[in-house]
C-alpha cells in the first residue's frame, strides 16, 4: 500500500502538466474507445485507422480477454478475493485522499464477505 500510495499520489502531482494524462484502467474497460479518443485530443494526435477496432484477446491467461477483465473489474469480481480482515489491513495504509482524487470509494470491511 505504501508504493500504491506513493505512485499514486505522484501520478496526481502531473496533473498540472500539459503532457499528461492519469487514466483508469476501469475507465478504459468501460469505454476504450472514448479512452482512445481522449488520449488522441489530449495529446493532438491523428487516427492510424478511420474505425476503432478493440484488442479483444489478452496477453496474460488463455482464456481471460477483454470480456473477461471487464466482467472482472467493472463487477468488482475481485472482492471475491478479499478478507474482511485484508480490506482492514488496506485500509489502515491506504491514502484515502489520493483514492479519493484517483474515484474510488473506499471499501467498508463489513461489505466483503467473511473467508
Amino acid at each position: 500500500m505504501a508504493l500504491w500510495n506513493l505512485k499514486n499520489a505522484s501520478y496526481l502531482g502531473l496533473r498540472s502538466y500539459p503532457r499528461c494524462l492519469n487514466l483508469r484502467y476501469e475507465d478504459l474497460l468501460t469505454s476504450p474507445e472514448a479512452t482512445i479518443v481522449r488520449i488522441r485530443d489530449q495529446f493532438s494526435l491523428r487516427a492510424r485507422a478511420k474505425q476503432f477496432d478493440n484488442v479483444e484477446k489478452s496477453t496474460k491467461e488463455p482464456g481471460k480477454d477483454f470480456t473477461y477483465y471487464r466482467d472482472y473489474y467493472l463487477n468488482e469480481r475481485w472482492r471475491q478475493e478479499l478478507s474482511a480482515e485484508a480490506v482492514r489491513l488496506i485500509n489502515e495504509r491506504l491514502d484515502a485522499s489520493v483514492a479519493r482524487a484517483l474515484g474510488y470509494e473506499i471499501l467498508a470491511a463489513d461489505s466483503i464477505a467473511a473467508t
